[in-house]
């Protein structure tokens, strides 16, 4: 009993000797970023020390206490209110919120074809903008959108409708514009349901009806008159510019007519052999 207190005084100056940074870790406090003005469900990040958090919503380290450099790394199409954050952690958590904004990039819808000061107009994604120079402009941020493009007294634009992407470059968009006029042709001497045509600028339009309509790019064309069997028009053929209208009268080859003109083509080539015999003989009464 008498060792007692020397082990008792041995046990607790080996207690002592050990730090008491070794019976405890250093307190961690948070560093929170707040994400505002991303579309919900965008990645987002921020680095520090090597290491990089990603998320859909808020960040969150966790440090001691000390100075700490943060950064918000960018996104494509978009703006953050600060890049840098120097931040020092002093015994409580921290909250920093970093404020996003999309950036927006000109698309440039770019006319010809119409006279000078003739409005025109622009939807895209529903949105509607009328000038009357020869360009509209929108401004908009990336995404994917579609547009159309109205006719104009008669003008028909090209494209009159499609779809662009915006990816962080401005964009241009070429609309041409091409005036239709209307060629309207109206045959009479026809009977009922008879087929008929006009071919003009290498195409040819048939009808049963009295009417043929011809919508074309504005120009001068020539045209030919198609007729059916036993049957002649007046005009054959012709020129036409602009917005038209173009009677046309059908006839019909009569037997009595069809007599007469094979009675003239009879009449015709008797003739010329008559006159190719006379010459022959001419010839030869010289000769002699």
């Amino acid at each position: 009993m008498r060792y007692l207190p020397a082990v008792f005084l041995i046990s607790l100056l080996v207690v002592l000797s050990f730090p008491l940074s070794h019976s405890s870790t250093p307190q961690q406090y948070s560093v929170t970023f707040i994400e505002n003005g991303l579309p919900a469900g965008m990645n987002w990040s921020v680095s520090q020390g090597g290491k990089t958090i990603w998320s859909t919503g808020n960040i969150v380290f966790l440090e001691q206490n000390g100075s700490y450099t943060f950064k918000v790394n960018p996104i494509p199409g978009y703006s953050a209110s600060k890049y840098i954050y120097e931040v020092n952690v002093s015994g409580r958590n921290v909250t920093e919120t970093v404020y996003w904004s999309a950036l927006y990039y000109k698309v440039t819808f770019i006319e010809s074809g119409l006279s000078s000061g003739t409005p025109w107009n622009v939807s895209v994604n529903s949105e509607l903008k009328t000038s009357v120079s020869n360009y509209i402009i929108f401004y908009l941020p990336n995404g994917s959108y579609s547009f159309v493009i109205p006719t104009v007294n008669g003008a028909i634009p090209s494209p009159s409708s499609g779809a662009f992407t915006v990816n962080g470059f401005p964009i241009a968009i070429l609309v041409s514009y091409k005036v239709i006029v209307n060629i309207t042709f109206l045959v009479t001497g026809l009977p009922s349901n008879e087929k008929w045509g006009v071919s003009i600028n290498n195409t040819t339009y048939y009808s049963t009806s009295p009417f043929i309509y011809v919508n074309i790019e504005n120009g001068s064309y020539t045209y030919r008159i198609i007729m059916p069997s036993n049957y002649y028009s007046s005009p054959s053929s012709g020129k036409v510019s602009g917005n038209e209208f173009v009677f046309v009268n059908a006839y019909s080859y009569l037997p009595w007519e069809i007599l007469i003109v094979f009675i003239i083509v009879v009449t015709d080539v008797f003739l010329a052999i008559r006159i190719m015999r006379t010459r022959a003989s001419l010839r030869k009464d010289m000769k002699k």
